[in-house]
């Protein structure tokens, strides 16, 4: 069985009612489908350090202890990325955080065209920043990560 044929409980009617007002104000509404995890938010994103603005702002800013907090991400498929037309973004308040490594994206584009995911659905899952420190000042700072909580198939 494929990794997202396990993840979908069932495509079900937006939740833009319980995600902030910047996502809602930019996201029509549609339908989506809330990815299953496991809570361990094992599954890497990559090019965060491309994204760390859009991170800082996901996080709520930069404190001294840094963050470590659950935010509802979307994968977007970006069949016109110029560097890779396979390219799965994720996104957090509308904005790009980083991407699904190559061969993830792969398999989730795989797995959603098998399972006959309709054009308009979006795809969330829970992912977790953390990072971004400010310290000593702001002369030590730390960058923002992100992981995503959702079952692969190896899970």
């Amino acid at each position: 069985m494929g990794f997202i044929k396990k993840l979908f409980g069932a495509v079900s009617p937006s939740r833009a009612q319980e995600l902030p007002n910047a996502v809602t104000e930019a996201i029509p509404s549609v339908h989506q489908a809330h990815i299953k995890g496991d809570g361990t938010f094992s599954v890497e994103v990559v090019g965060e350090s491309h994204y760390q603005a859009a991170l800082e702002r996901a996080a709520g800013g930069r404190s001294e202890d840094g963050a470590n907090k659950v935010v509802v991400a979307e994968l977007a498929l970006e069949d016109s990325n110029p560097y890779d037309s396979q390219a799965v973004a994720v996104r957090v308040l509308g904005e790009t955080v980083g991407y699904l490594p190559r061969d993830s994206a792969r398999e989730f584009r795989k797995q959603i065209s098998a399972l006959g995911v309709p054009p308009g659905i979006r795809m969330v899952c829970d992912a977790r920043i953390n990072g971004g420190w400010s310290r000593e000042g702001g002369r030590n700072r730390g960058h923002f990560g992100i992981r995503l909580d959702f079952l692969t198939g190896d899970s």
